[in-house]
């Protein structure tokens, strides 16, 4: 729906709704593969409209929470591939943003746990590369 929409007025007004953060915050059945694709599709498309002005829209300062950030890492070694490689484009599109809270946010607590696992992933594959290379 939001890449439909043409008017930055009315593209705004749909982002800056606090129903939009209910929604991505919304408990779903996340044993449904299908209902995981679907939900992973729609955060990363959110994620992709966001820009320096609308970022504010999912960010809450007074409690310091991000729920298009945090359940976007629920899913960061998810067993398939696509959604793995969603949520990193979810990632860098935030960290490209470059907004000094929202910085300071993710390298805190919860969220700068993220950085291990994503630095052990990298070290697994580069294991995994260099196992290959020797065996060949």
């Amino acid at each position: 729906m939001l890449n439909n929409v043409e008017s930055i007025t009315k593209k705004y007004y749909l982002l800056s709704h606090p129903f939009m953060n209910k929604l991505i915050s919304f408990p779903f059945n996340f044993y449904d593969e299908e209902l995981v694709e679907v939900y992973i599709s729609f955060i990363k498309s959110l994620a992709l409209s966001i820009n320096e002005e609308t970022i504010s829209f999912f960010f809450n300062s007074r409690f310091n929470d991000f729920p298009l950030f945090g359940i976007a890492l629920k899913f960061y070694n998810h067993n398939d591939v696509m959604i793995r490689n969603a949520v990193r484009v979810i990632t860098m599109t935030l960290f490209k943003m470059n907004d000094p809270s929202i910085n300071e946010l993710i390298t805190d607590l919860p969220f700068c746990s993220y950085f291990v696992h994503l630095v052990s992933h990298f070290r697994d594959k580069v294991i995994a590369i260099d196992s290959a290379y020797i065996g060949a």
